[in-house]
């Protein structure tokens, strides 16, 4: 096996990646490139055929150049991730789940498994929500990329309860570089907008990206039916699954109950870790590089300052 950097167009990329993560699409590779990021996509060969994808974005944390692998890599190994390390020039210090020290917890997620079953495994309060809101009189219009209204409820929200999600601007980005993949539905009652879902389409998956319900919403129970319906248009186009986010029973207890009572299960995520430049590699040699200790402190001490905790590890 042998990794290859930067050799498959985008329609060859997406077909590879089309049960990757939406972070292992092309298109966040490009929406990152256009905010100035570099960024690799290494691909794992075994007999000619590709079996592991890596989309890299390189940022600078301290004096130390990090490759960084968002929801980690596609089908590779630890052993694969380490031999990709080396593989790297420079050799950099690499953020990935699949190797190396932890060095941030990440969310747990839930994730619906798309079937013709899909009313059925609904959770018995959020099925006779939907039914209740089946017989609302609201009205739900489809659109093609944003809502202002959805995207500006959305951000207080978020201030609100104290969640992240990507960047406004992020979102928006996407939405302008391949509006098709952005679709929007916004429920109204008496000419009132009472309720917004945005999701992402990438590959033979939807993701769950914005939502939004006003008091009114609330009582009618227009968010289930919003997502309802996106939940069945993504099973009618042959979707294999829906990514619906972060769950934490503890934070946002209100929003995880909402996410399983789909019929979501939660999936834990696993850790963030820290490659080093001196990590061994599958055919157990290994590189040299003075300082180890001081570098690891050095990019440990730069993570912390933003935004990511270490661990201690046994």
């Amino acid at each position: 096996m042998y990794w290859r950097l930067n050799d498959l167009d985008r329609d060859a990329w997406e077909a590879a990646a089309r049960d990757a993560p939406f972070e292992q699409s092309w298109l966040y590779g490009a929406v990152a490139e256009s905010f100035g990021a570099r960024l690799a996509r290494w691909r794992l060969v075994s007999g000619g055929q590709t079996v592991a994808l890596a989309q890299g974005i390189e940022r600078g944390i301290g004096p130390f150049r990090v490759l960084w692998f968002p929801r980690g890599v596609h089908g590779v190994a630890t052993a694969e991730m380490t031999d990709l390390r080396r593989a790297l020039p420079g050799h950099p210090f690499v953020l990935s789940p699949e190797a190396g020290r932890i060095v941030r917890q990440v969310a747990d997620r839930a994730e619906l498994v798309l079937t013709s079953g899909l009313r059925a495994g609904l959770g018995k309060k959020w099925r006779n929500r939907l039914s209740a809101a089946e017989r609302a009189g609201l009205q739900v219009c489809r659109m093609r990329g944003l809502s202002d209204w959805l995207m500006d409820c959305e951000l207080r929200q978020r201030r609100s309860r104290g969640y992240r999600a990507l960047p406004a601007l992020w979102v928006k980005r996407v939405a302008a570089l391949d509006p098709d993949c952005v679709e929007t539905l916004i429920a109204w009652k008496d000419g009132v907008r009472v309720a917004g879902v945005t999701c992402l389409r990438h590959g033979r998956q939807m993701r769950y990206e914005l939502g939004h319900t006003t008091e009114t919403g609330r009582k009618l129970s227009a968010h289930n039916l919003l997502l309802w319906r996106a939940m069945r248009d993504a099973e009618e186009r042959g979707d294999a699954r829906m990514d619906l986010g972060i769950v934490d029973a503890t934070r946002l207890p209100g929003l995880t109950r909402f996410k399983l009572g789909t019929g979501a299960r939660q999936v834990a995520a696993p850790p963030m870790r820290l490659l080093t430049p001196w990590a061994q590699a599958s055919d157990g040699s290994q590189s040299t590089m003075d300082g180890k200790a001081t570098s690891v402190a050095m990019v440990t001490a730069s993570a912390t300052k933003n935004g990511i905790t270490p661990l201690k590890t046994s």
